[in-house]
């Protein structure tokens, strides 16, 4: 990745149909990015294994935006060569996942990656790992935690390619089952 004139707040990177932009994005200026942000879940999170309904694209927006306000909040957008948002990945410091996993607390508030999300016709060209790169990267030190759908292969193939481990298999209240993974720091 190499930074460009925009600062430690952008980056880009060669893609197969043209530059990948990654930009970090502050709670002010996401207001601009939250119809995009929502298609992009909707093509992301509505396919298998994920079958999310409008109501559970809503409140992951609705989350993202509430976390937004929260203190080491992190979100990156990837946008392709014609501008048009292809992925993005956030994430804050939190315990809600380490609880879940029966964790002792620790000195150091865990960073939880909250969402990442690559629109399917640009999956496979290393957009999901430049982000979740870029993500940690820019996160504070501690260890990590996220949830994943257990048949969402490529995603699970990403995270334990960059070191994540399974904690433990979730039941959710909702009858859902997620991957709850934990990476050192």
């Amino acid at each position: 990745m190499t930074t460009s004139s925009e600062g430690r707040d952008a980056w880009w990177l060669p893609g197969p149909h043209g530059a990948i932009r990654l930009r970090r994005i502050t709670p002010a200026r996401l207001a601009p990015h939250l119809d995009a942000l929502i298609r992009l879940a909707h093509s992301t999170f509505t396919p298998r294994p994920w079958h999310a309904a409008p109501a559970d694209i809503a409140r992951m927006i609705n989350r993202l935006t509430i976390d937004g306000h929260q203190p080491g909040f992190r979100l990156l957008l990837a946008d392709d060569a014609a501008g048009h948002l292809v992925g993005f990945a956030y994430g804050r410091p939190a315990c809600h996942l380490a609880a879940l996993a029966d964790q002792p607390p620790v000195s150091r508030l865990p960073f939880e990656l909250r969402e990442l999300a690559v629109t399917p016709s640009a999956c496979g060209h290393g957009i999901g790992a430049a982000l979740h790169d870029a993500l940690l990267t820019t996160a504070p030190p501690g260890p990590r935690w996220l949830l994943t759908h257990p048949h969402a292969a490529p995603a699970l193939a990403l995270y334990r390619a960059r070191g994540w481990r399974t904690a433990k298999l979730l039941r959710l209240p909702d009858s859902r089952t997620r991957i709850l993974m934990h990476r050192p720091w």
